[in-house]
């Protein structure tokens, strides 16, 4: 699995298996709905001010420099964990069985395919704020120390119903980044 990410990730993976081509039918199935305009019109507004590519307010990515063979096999580990974790937060179902369908499951088949938007809400606000940190430990991944920090942002997102009235939905989120040190 690690070699045809690896592949995929640097280009050289040009034929499919069986169980690609089999995900690529089925999703060449899929035709997702239409957004509605009023939401694309309200997204269209939240962002006129922001910035462009190629402004100065704008930090471009360097230039990719070729991986070396160490650097490959540890984002390789790190994207396969980070597939697995996906997929496991899709398909395993948390805490106790509810009435709630679990993502994939059919809610009514008797339904048009594509359910449509909810044009009755729409966002009007976003925040991210750090609402603390803590240093985790020293790892030694490799020949150096690495320290770990785990960050925890707290989200919040503003609704707004088409009454005037307006919700907010606030959710915790958790990072952790890895940083070289030279202490022991």
């Amino acid at each position: 699995m690690l070699d045809r990410l690896e592949a995929a990730a640097d280009g050289s993976l040009t034929t499919l298996g069986p169980l690609e081509k089999q995900l690529e039918a089925e999703l060449r199935k899929i035709r997702p709905a239409a957004l509605p305009a009023t939401l694309l019109q309200a997204l269209e507004a939240h962002t006129q001010g922001l910035p462009r590519p190629g402004s100065p307010a704008v930090v471009p990515f360097p230039a990719r420099h070729p991986a070396t063979a160490h650097n490959r096999k540890w984002w390789s580990a790190a994207a396969a964990v980070a597939i697995l974790g996906a997929l496991s937060a899709l398909l395993i179902p948390n805490g106790a069985p509810s009435d709630k369908p679990i993502a994939g499951q059919a809610q009514n088949p008797g339904l048009s395919e594509h359910p449509s938007v909810n044009t009755e809400i729409t966002p009007t606000g976003f925040s991210r704020q750090v609402s603390e940190t803590s240093d985790e430990g020293i790892i030694w991944p490799s020949a150096k120390p690495h320290r770990v920090v785990k960050v925890v942002y707290k989200e919040r997102v503003t609704m707004k119903r088409a009454d005037g009235s307006t919700y907010e939905v606030e959710q915790p989120r958790v990072e952790y980044y890895v940083v070289p040190t030279d202490s022991d």
